[in-house]
This record gives structure tokens, C-alpha cells and sequence, in this order.
């Protein structure tokens, strides 16, 4: 009944409610799937509309009819491929510009705690918006819109970040999760959790891409019997079937946008002697218009998941899960 749903370790670290019994916070939980098919206890949902209608009462958006289907899909699919093409001389940019920085010791910071084995396999570009001021350019007018009528309101830029995932060698996956390989939901304080992906290069089925089931293919899943990301109580033949999973590969310039709460999603492994770079946006709503030198904003670029609301679930060590 419950599967899935730890109780109060998934809540402790951003709720005020622990007082309540832990029956009530499974309840909670088993709720939360039971009507919307992802991950986020009821509680946060109802968080979410409010926080939804707060936002629209004090900062309604015209909807633009030039971007009516992108955002439909958005919102029906859970995601959108942008139409437009990057120009070249910047695609080009970008990609020189975080090869370089992600290329040197001084020029990077580390994503995580270092792996079993002592190294670490995934850096961030450090000071992200000096070294390249160009990523602001990847965040159309169009892509704005759309997302903007998706949350019929303003949004702000939470994140943007530029990483780089190097293979993991099979006896240090084998002990924990690194790159976020296990498919899993994410789960925001606010309402929805709008991503783009941005690929640096071009990126294959070797490079360890960006996967995504759809919006329609999640909910499937979660009434299919969808535990959590360390123990799925989902045949490997439905998670993995490529008729219905979003494998984001391409050239340069490629991108993605998507709620990634409301879908499942990881990344691939990364081949050996082989890496991927990626460029993240996280997009959430706002009262106030996004302001065009957004990335000056210290916010922006801040590396603390955690301080800012986003949290995934706890994960234990690859070898305990269970199929």
C-alpha cells in the first residue's frame, strides 16, 4: 500500500510538521500517489496550488498564442523539444568555453562527495556566470513564453549549472549512485519543477545521455507499481522500452524542457574513456517579470540543491536494490 513511501526521512530536513505520527505522514504520502501519480505527498500539492494561485493573483501572464502548443505539450506530455536551432558561432562558444573550464583543476568544483574508491567523476564550471555569460542567450524568448504559460505566470531562473559526468568503473557503481542513474522523480517546494537540458556536444547513446518517460508513460508506471529509486517493483521491459522513453541525443545545441516532477527520468551510464556535458536550467514561478540580466544574480548560480527546496530522495547503496 505504501510502497515507496518512507515517511518522515523523505519530509524531516524541509517540513515544520514532525510532530506529526509517522501513520499520518505514510497516509500522506500514499495519497499523494494515489492521485497524482508521482512522488510529492499530498501535503506538497496542496502547497503547490496555493503557492500557484498566490503567484497568479499578483502576476497573471497574457498568454502568447505563438507558444500555445509548446506549453500544451509541456503540460500534457511533461515535456517539449524546442523547434529553434542555436546559432552555430554560439553552440560553438559554449562548447569551447566550458570544455576549457571543466578541463582544468582551477576552472571547476566537484558535484559530490567523492565515490567509494576516493576520485570524483562529475564537476561543476566554476563561477558559471564569468566564464560563460553566453548560457543566458540559451534561455529564449519562445522558451520563456512557453513555460510562462505553462505556470500562467512570471518565472525566475533558480539554477543554472554546467557539469561534466565521467565514467564510473563497474565495482564503484556497484556500491552507490553517483550520476543520478536510477529513474527517480524530483520534488520541489513550490509548484513543478520546469528543467532544460542543453547538450555542450554532441551526445550518443555512449555518452551517458539525459532520459525521460513522458508525463502519460510515469503515470502508467506509478499505477504499474512504481516503488522508488532503489527498489522500482517495475520490470526492467517497461522502464527501458524504447518505444516510450526520451533519450536526449543529438548534436550540440540540442535541448529539452520538462517537469521533472511529474515525470521519471536519469541519466545514463557513461561509457568508458568517454563524458558528457551538460548544461541545467531550473525554472520555477515567480511574482515579478524575469528580469534580463538574470544572471547576474548570485541565486542563479548557486550549487545548494538542498538550501534551495530541491531534494531527491535518499538513496541506498546500489547492491541492496531490489527488482
Amino acid at each position: 500500500m505504501f510502497a515507496g513511501s518512507k515517511g518522515k526521512q523523505h519530509v524531516r530536513a524541509y517540513s515544520r510538521w514532525d510532530w506529526l505520527p509517522n501513520w499520518m505522514w505514510r497516509l500522506n504520502f500514499y495519497l499523494g500517489r494515489l492521485l497524482f501519480a508521482n512522488m510529492d505527498p499530498l501535503s506538497r500539492h496542496i502547497r503547490s496550488f496555493f503557492v500557484l494561485r498566490s503567484v497568479r493573483a499578483e502576476a497573471a501572464v497574457e498568454p502568447r498564442t505563438d507558444v500555445l502548443f509548446a506549453a500544451e505539450d509541456l503540460r500534457r506530455h511533461g515535456y517539449v523539444m524546442p523547434k529553434a536551432t542555436y546559432p552555430p558561432r554560439l553552440v560553438d562558444t559554449i562548447r569551447q568555453k566550458a570544455g576549457d573550464a571543466l578541463s582544468r583543476p582551477d576552472g571547476r568544483l566537484t558535484r559530490q562527495n567523492p565515490a567509494p574508491d576516493g576520485n570524483h567523476y562529475s564537476w561543476y564550471v566554476k563561477d558559471l556566470a564569468s566564464v560563460i555569460p553566453e548560457v543566458q542567450v540559451i534561455l529564449t524568448d519562445e522558451i520563456v513564453a512557453a513555460v510562462e504559460n505553462y505556470y500562467q505566470a512570471h518565472i525566475r531562473v533558480n539554477t543554472v549549472k554546467c557539469w561534466r559526468n565521467y565514467a564510473v568503473p563497474e565495482e564503484v557503481y556497484a556500491q552507490r549512485e553517483l550520476h543520478s542513474n536510477h529513474w527517480h522523480f524530483d520534488h520541489h517546494r513550490a509548484a513543478g519543477l520546469i528543467k532544460i537540458f542543453y547538450l555542450v556536444h554532441e551526445v550518443t547513446d555512449e555518452d551517458g545521455p539525459f532520459c525521460l518517460q513522458p508525463r502519460p508513460r510515469s503515470v502508467f508506471l506509478m499505477r504499474y507499481g512504481y516503488g522508488d529509486r532503489d527498489d522500482y517493483r517495475v520490470p526492467d521491459s517497461l522502464l527501458e522500452d524504447p518505444e516510450h522513453m526520451i533519450k536526449l541525443t543529438g548534436p550540440a545545441g540540442t535541448a529539452i524542457v520538462c517537469d521533472t516532477t511529474v515525470c521519471l527520468h536519469r541519466a545514463s551510464r557513461v561509457a568508458a574513456d568517454r563524458h558528457r556535458d551538460i548544461i541545467q536550467f531550473q525554472l520555477l514561478p515567480s511574482k515579478t517579470p524575469l528580469a534580463s540580466d538574470w544572471i547576474t544574480d548570485p541565486r542563479s548560480t548557486y550549487l545548494s540543491d538542498a538550501l534551495l527546496g530541491i531534494r531527491d530522495h535518499p538513496t541506498r547503496p546500489t547492491a541492496e536494490r531490489r527488482r
